[in-house]
């Protein structure tokens, strides 16, 4: 009988590490209620070896992560029009993906199946680079031989661009237990990834809804801009866009509580400046316009270098970017300084509830104040009112104080 004990589920973020890891395929992935992978162990074919317990980046993860004092910061953008528009922010990934394939390489990300489940795959063209572009908000399944097959390529001197969550790109970093010059690490600032049968029962309740089968989805629409955040939904023959605060699924993932996260992304341990990855991508939300680089609401990407790889691969890739050198502390990400440190009350509200009645009725538990999406829209379209009435309320304030003093 196996004594080997997995992490606690409740800090367990499913890289597959483990179950990559075991000589015997004794680990196996499992789907809790909310359908997040969890590993379990076949005790008949445990050796109690202890390899699982060794490779689990969480055991380890300072060991992973690179100084975030070095990392070099960019705001850049693909000097392709129809890449960007196609990309959820700058079309960096692509642009990035795309010079691996050109050197005769493999890229692996997050894709929609025909099911629209999301899965973590490998491409070798460009033309299949597209099913990888794009902002995925719910966790990927990474196949038990994954890792295995990259380290394969990786041992053939194939180049290969693994793309994922921190926590995906960390489980894999330690399966390899060593760095590969022909490897480029890329992970995404990640706020946390729900749960896969909330994203189902979201889609099915949309289904409804329309009274349609949907043929197509994306989280990042930007033909009303990249600002917007839009959600576009194809059905057969027609198209919904939502705004992101009309959207019941988005609307959960931006509420303060994020109530329908894995049980890890609350504590999550590489929210940090320091990255386990060669280079970082996100949008870059703070970003102030220059001559070179004006804000054309059409999507900036920020990028960490952090490794020396990492600034060398980004190098070879400047002449498709337009690109600016820029200071860490301009990117308006929590998600790269802390995380929530606890899980909020209101996750089992909502599972209970979501599991009692199903996603409308949870989701209908969780609305976002009018008042703040009043607010969201006046300063996605009219800034500069917004700015003045701030103004003249700090001014009001001010008067107020000063005659309370008199």
């Amino acid at each position: 009988m196996s004594m080997i004990e997995l992490v606690s589920p409740d800090i367990c973020t499913a890289c597959g590490a483990c179950a990559s890891i075991c000589p015997k395929h004794a680990i196996h992935f499992t789907e809790d209620p909310d359908g997040f992978a969890v590993p379990v162990i076949d005790e008949t074919n445990c050796i109690s070896c202890g390899r699982c317990i060794k490779v689990c980046p969480l055991n380890h993860t300072a060991e992973l992560k690179n100084s975030g004092s070095t990392a070099k910061v960019y705001a850049a953008f693909s000097k392709d029009g129809k890449l960007v528009r196609e990309s959820s922010s700058g079309g960096i990934f692509s642009v990035l993906a795309g010079h691996v394939i050109d050197m005769g390489g493999a890229v692996y990300g997050a894709a929609f199946d025909e099911t629209f489940t999301v899965r973590h795959i490998g491409v070798e063209t460009k033309e299949d680079l597209a099913k990888l572009r794009g902002s995925k908000y719910v966790q990927s399944a990474i196949a038990e031989d994954l890792f295995a097959v990259i380290q394969n390529q990786l041992e053939q001197d194939r180049k290969v661009l693994f793309s994922g969550t921190p926590c995906q790109v960390a489980g894999l970093k330690s399966f390899l237990g060593r760095d590969y010059p022909g490897l480029l690490l890329v992970d995404l600032i990640c706020h946390g990834v729900p749960a896969p049968k909330v994203f189902a029962a979201y889609l099915e309740a949309m289904k409804q809804k329309y009274g349609q089968e949907l043929t197509g989805y994306s989280f990042r629409d930007k033909k009303k801009g990249w600002k917007r955040y839009n959600i576009r939904l194809t059905y057969r023959d027609k198209e919904q866009c939502l705004w992101q605060w009309q959207d019941p699924y988005m609307k959960l993932y931006s509420h303060i509580t994020q109530p329908f996260l894995r049980a890890s992304c609350y504590q999550c341990r590489f929210m940090t400046p320091e990255r386990v990855s060669d280079i970082t991508i996100g949008d870059f939300w703070g970003y102030t316009p220059t001559a070179t680089m004006p804000d054309k609401d059409t999507g900036i990407s920020c990028i960490l270098c952090n490794t020396a790889k990492g600034n060398s691969f980004y190098s070879e890739c400047l002449p498709c970017l337009q690109s600016e050198k820029r200071d860490l502390s301009e990117l308006k990400h929590h998600a790269l300084h802390h995380n929530m440190a606890f899980e909020p009350v209101a996750r089992e509200k909502f599972r209970t509830i979501f599991h009692r009645s199903g996603f409308s009725a949870a989701a209908a538990i969780f609305r976002v104040p009018r008042k703040k999406i009043v607010r969201n829209f006046m300063l996605l379209y009219f800034p500069g009112i917004m700015k003045f009435l701030s103004f003249v309320k700090r001014m009001i304030f001010r008067m107020l104080f000063l005659r309370g003093r008199t």
